[in-house]
């Protein structure tokens, strides 16, 4: 087998090998291991505590957990946390706009079919589906539809009666 472009190559004999990187208050090693013993290998970083970060052989990446394939296939490719206790994920975006795009192509309104946005400047949420038509949106003075951004149309609490559509 050709070592051809290889800068450096590690190789161990076993089911395990290691990077280990090391400062006189912690040791981090980059390990390439069979987790499960089951013949797949995973890529990970151990804080030599626990691993913080894993890359399964299927290319599912875990943030606090070992085991992201053992979630639902359809939302599996990032798992954050592992069932033991609080968990979050923060998108910081300054005072702009921040975004989760939920995407079926490359090409043109494919890249955002729909999408989450927050708005810092409005202090607004929003909802789109359709290729970023805006559903619905939320702030300070309630839920609105569409692209109302209208502070009297805003629904803030609950009435009773009956609703009748337009």
């Amino acid at each position: 087998r050709s070592d051809t472009g290889n800068i450096a190559k590690f190789q161990s004999g076993g089911r395990e090998a290691n990077i280990l990187l090391q400062n006189d208050a912690i040791t981090w090693k980059m390990v390439v291991y069979d987790y499960g013993n089951d013949g797949t290998d995973n890529f990970a970083f151990h804080d030599g505590t626990a691993d913080r970060l894993v890359i399964t052989d299927t290319g599912r990446v875990g943030i606090g957990t070992t085991t992201p394939n053992s979630y639902e296939d359809e939302a599996a490719d990032l798992v954050i946390g592992d069932n033991s206790g609080s968990c979050g994920l923060t998108i910081a975006s300054s005072n702009t706009t921040g975004n989760i795009y939920f995407s079926n192509s490359t090409v043109s309104n494919g890249k955002y079919r729909g999408f989450i946005s927050y708005s810092h400047a409005n202090e607004r949420m929003g909802f789109a589906t359709d290729a970023g038509n805006t559903r619905f949106s939320c702030d300070s003075d309630g839920i609105k539809f569409g692209t109302d951004t209208a502070a009297a149309n805003g629904l803030d609490d609950y009435e009773e009666g009956q609703w009748t559509a337009a």
